[in-house]
C-alpha cells in the first residue's frame, strides 16, 4: 500500500493523530493529579502558572476551571485533527502547515506531560528539596526526544509524498 493512499483514505490513524488524540488524555491526567495534589493540601496558587489556572485557583473555583479546562483540551484536538485531515501533501503549503500543526501538537503534549508528571510528584519533590525547575527540564526533554522517535518516520513520510508519486509516474 502507496504511503499517499493511507493519508488520502483517512481510515487509519497515524503516529501524529495518536498524538493528537492522545491530548484529552493527558488533559485528564493532569485533572487527576492535580486533584491527587490538592489532596496532599498542596497549594495550587503557587504552582498552577497559566493565566486562566492560577485565575480560578485564586478564586476557589478550580472545580469550575477543570471542566473547562478538557474540554478546551478536546475541542484544540479536534481542531488539530480536522486541519491535518484536510491537509494534502502534494502542496508545499500544506507541508509547512503539517509541520507548524505537529510542532503545536507536540508542544501541548510536552506541556501537559510535564503538568501531570510534576502534579504526581509535587509532595515528594517539596518534602526532598529538588529542584522543579531541573525536573520540568528534564520531563521536556524526554517528551521531545520520545515524541520526535515516534513521530518521525509518519513526518517524513508525509513530507516525502509528492515527490515519491513523481518518481513512480517517471518510472
Amino acid at each position: 500500500m502507496h504511503v499517499y493512499s493511507t493519508f488520502k483514505k483517512g481510515a487509519q490513524l497515524d503516529r501524529v493523530d495518536m498524538v493528537i488524540w492522545i491530548l484529552p488524555v493527558l488533559a485528564v491526567l493532569d485533572v487527576a493529579t492535580t486533584l491527587y495534589t490538592m489532596s496532599k493540601s498542596e497549594s495550587l496558587a503557587v504552582r498552577e502558572v497559566g493565566v486562566f489556572a492560577s485565575f480560578f485557583t485564586k478564586l476557589g473555583l478550580i472545580y469550575l476551571y477543570i471542566p473547562l479546562y478538557v474540554l478546551c483540551i478536546i475541542c484544540i484536538a479536534f481542531i488539530l485533527w480536522f486541519i491535518k485531515k484536510n491537509l494534502n501533501p502534494e502542496h508545499s503549503g500544506d507541508k509547512v502547515i503539517f509541520l507548524l500543526l505537529v510542532g503545536a501538537a507536540c508542544y501541548i503534549y510536552t506541556l501537559i506531560t510535564a503538568a501531570f508528571i510534576v502534579n504526581l510528584f509535587l509532595p515528594s519533590i517539596i518534602e526532598r528539596g529538588i529542584n522543579l525547575f531541573h525536573i520540568e527540564i528534564l520531563i521536556y526533554g524526554t517528551s521531545i526526544a520520545s515524541l520526535v522517535f515516534y513521530v518521525w518516520s509518519d513526518v517524513t513520510a508525509w513530507i516525502k509524498t509528492d515527490r515519491e508519486e513523481q518518481m513512480e509516474v517517471n518510472e
